[in-house]
């Protein structure tokens, strides 16, 4: 099949809303994990996260099983989760420190891995010789799988300790290869190395799990990749030159992902965001409109993997001042029920929807309705302790604005905690590290990201800032403070005076 692409980037300063729960003993499970230390390593408990959601792989609202270490030094899990595949990866908590909650921040121990019912698994675990460098946690450690489905786990562990450990190409002169005048896949080393392994495995695993984890490695670092690709390409208008030295790159890309049939690339989430970054790599010279590249989706894809890649699109074109034209019509062609209902989510961030609104808590106890500042600008801060960011935003942007726009009684400012204590919230609102007196300021009422509104907003990381105009609409949802509209105070200043100026 023929493949043509999109760019996909998302950085998130992660906030996880965990559900602990941990499975009766005698309980029938689809699915089980026992992780074994060969050493005492000073971890106590482990978690193991779960998510059957294909467009919310691990990233939050996941359903999270906590194990606490036996006589013999090992942790399982039993799990019986509503659908027969999905992913999982198991974390362990990070130390704490002054600017993280230990009960909201976790470490990666075991990166994520597609899971099929009926697995029975068991990963030996060991510490790496102390020469061995890696900088990453889970690089730290050698494991070995066994038990029902583990053929399928080493070799996609392997594969990927393989493309870990081969170098990387950042450099313009290791991208441009001058001797074929053309420029390189920064990963091509590691992905040469992953699929050498993989390829000792593949008569030992079955044909769709092959393609499966060959699509994953394919899409590995995919921002990464583009990213650097796109730093060392010559900034000049001469398009002819740039296709010739680039156009080799294309073809070996496009032979790869040739290989990969339609039925497995759509299983696979970062395979189509990795298709939706080439796609978007590929025209940055050519000034395709988003309505061309859904064109091209809509001709050289069909059934999921289209939809999917369409809806991948449209979530990258959040900022589009046409994002609700390109919903609308990415809606009504989509069939796939994933993506249906990852747009239904997205519709309720759109701009000129009537803002969903809430009924908090603040520190006196009063309840605090949304609804209530209708006829006024309203801006949203929504934090939790030991966020960084959030405190970092506060410092630097959102006090000296508060400071700015103190009399004007037509813009307030809210903010809400997703603190899931209310001692620890009142402690921070004394520390004013996150918020002051120029803000009305409440809390999810111990539900955290679970509460109903921020669930329906579908936060899955933190700090976001929305603004809300006078007729108590949607204006915007920002995903974090760099946005240009309101990285400075003077520029938050002038965005929230612009939007009380619209008629």
């Amino acid at each position: 099949m023929t493949f043509k692409l999109i760019l996909s980037t998302a950085i998130f300063c992660t906030f996880h809303a965990f559900l602990y729960a941990q499975e009766k003993p005698d309980a029938p499970a689809r699915f089980t994990v026992h992780v074994q230390f060969t050493e005492p390593l000073g971890i106590d408990s482990l978690y193991l996260r779960i998510n059957n959601r294909f467009f919310s792989v691990i990233v939050g609202n996941e359903q999270v099983i906590a194990a606490g270490k036996d006589a013999n030094n090992g942790f399982t899990f039993r799990i019986r989760p509503d659908q027969s595949a999905g992913q999982f990866d198991i974390r362990r908590k990070a130390k704490r420190n002054s600017s993280q909650d230990a009960e909201l921040v976790s470490m990666p121990f075991v990166l994520a891995q597609p899971w099929q019912s009926e697995d029975s698994i068991v990963i030996r675990v060991s510490k790496r010789p102390l020469d061995y460098f890696s900088g990453s946690f889970p690089y730290q450690y050698e494991m070995k799988f066994s038990g029902k489905g583990a053929r399928r786990y080493q070799a996609r562990y392997d594969a990927r300790i393989a493309y870990y450990e081969a170098g990387f190409a950042s450099s313009n002169s290791r991208l441009f290869d001058s001797a074929g005048a053309r420029y390189q896949d920064p990963a091509r080393e590691k992905i040469h190395a992953a699929l050498s392994i993989l390829e000792l495995h593949k008569s030992k695993i079955s044909l769709s799990d092959y393609q499966l984890i060959k699509a994953d490695i394919l899409a590995e670092n995919f921002k990464s990749r583009y990213n650097a690709l796109r730093f060392a390409l010559p900034q000049q208008t001469d398009t002819a030159a740039l296709a010739r030295s680039s156009g080799p790159l294309a073809s070996e890309m496009d032979s790869l992902i040739a290989s990969v049939p339609e039925h497995i690339a759509q299983q696979s989430f970062d395979f189509i965001r990795f298709l939706a970054c080439k796609l978007e790599f590929d025209n940055q010279f050519a000034t395709a409109k988003t309505d061309q590249q859904i064109d091209l989706v809509i001709k050289h894809y069909q059934g999921p993997l289209r939809d999917r890649l369409l809806t991948v699109l449209v979530q990258n074109r959040r900022s589009d001042p046409r994002i609700n034209e390109l919903y609308e019509r990415v809606d009504r062609l989509v069939m796939d029920q994933d993506s249906k209902t990852e747009l239904r989510k997205m519709a309720a961030t759109l701009t000129g929807i009537d803002a969903r609104d809430f009924e908090l808590q603040d520190a006196g106890g009063n309840m605090v309705r949304l609804s209530e500042f209708k006829g006024k600008v309203v801006f949203i801060d929504v934090w939790f302790t030991g966020c960084g960011a959030c405190a970092h935003y506060y410092k630097n942007v959102l006090k000296s604005a508060e400071q700015q726009l103190d009399g004007d009684d037509q813009i307030v400012f809210v903010t809400v905690s997703a603190d899931t204590q209310k001692k620890l919230w009142l402690k921070s609102l004394s520390t004013e590290n996150y918020t002051g007196g120029h803000s009305i300021n409440t809390y999810t009422m111990g539900e955290g990201l679970k509460h109903d509104w921020t669930a329906y907003y579908d936060f899955e990381s933190l700090p976001k800032m929305l603004i809300i105009d006078k007729k108590g609409r949607l204006h915007r949802i920002f995903n974090n403070g760099l946005d240009k509209a309101i990285s400075t105070s003077q520029q938050l200043v002038s965005t929230l005076n612009e939007v009380k100026a619209m008629k």
